[in-house]
């Protein structure tokens, strides 16, 4: 009488042959070397400028989340920008209902509220506060375009500070003042810049770069957050196209 508890001749072979597959595969799956970063701060610097001056145009449905110490707010819309100084940003409620519209060309703002009514159009040094569901400065709109193409105010210079495991940080100086910069040795490319010396005003700015896919300029982020003045800001594109042809009137400061 055959013993039903000892495993089959079938079963043995059919267990050899899954750990000999097994033990193939780690042979044979090569591990991808970690990048090591370089010392050469050159490199990081001349990659963000060859970026930056590739970005023309962007569009793109984005999704915003707000979070304040009075609380959070979450809103979709569409994006339309061009380097160096001109955005469109429309915020749509359900149903696809226009909530909030801003147009910025140059030095010229124009804005509406549609909830309230409250809307502005004249010289961006002039423009009042936004509502409170939207607790940014009006200035703000000015730097931000130069995060969105990741192009920053020139002089930029880099200093070789070290580096953290899979990633290099330097010191980055410019005209918003002294960042500590953290990039990506792999694509040589920003992930996070914060604050730590400042010109004008005091620290506390981080800018976070991440979600890096290929476009037809090279990698560019699709996830950018901020953090300023108890304010902390995401800006994540659901869709993004690189360089596409924006008309002219799409900037014209003009609301309905």
């Amino acid at each position: 009488m055959k013993n039903s508890t000892r495993p089959s001749r079938k079963l043995k072979i059919s267990l050899l042959v899954f750990f000999f597959l097994v033990l193939h595969a780690c042979v044979i799956i090569p591990v991808k070397p970690v990048k090591k970063c370089s010392q050469d701060s050159g490199v990081y610097q001349n990659a963000l400028q060859l970026l930056s001056s590739r970005y023309e145009t962007l569009e793109g449905k984005i999704s915003i989340q707000l979070k304040t110490a009075e609380g959070k707010i979450a809103f979709s819309g569409h994006l339309y920008a061009k380097n160096p100084n001109s955005l469109r940003f429309s915020a749509y409620g359900i149903f696809h209902q226009l909530k909030f519209l801003l147009i910025k060309q140059g030095n010229f703002i124009a804005w509406k509220d549609f909830d309230s009514g409250r809307q502005y159009q004249g010289p961006l040094d002039t423009c009042p506060d936004f509502p409170s569901h939207l607790p940014l400065k009006p200035r703000f709109m000015r730097d931000f375009i130069r995060i969105l193409f990741l192009n920053f105010p020139h002089p930029v210079i880099f200093t070789s500070a070290g580096q953290i495991p899979g990633s290099c940080q330097f010191d980055l100086s410019c005209a918003w003042g002294i960042f500590g910069l953290t990039v990506d040795p792999e694509y040589s490319l920003p992930l996070q810049m914060e604050k730590t010396g400042e010109k004008t005003e005091s620290t506390g700015f981080i800018i976070t770069f991440s979600d890096y896919l290929p476009a037809s300029i090279g990698y560019v982020p699709h996830t950018y957050k901020i953090k300023t003045h108890g304010i902390n800001m995401k800006i994540r594109f659901k869709t993004l196209k690189i360089n596409p042809h924006l008309g002219e009137n799409i900037f014209i400061p003009k609301l309905p």
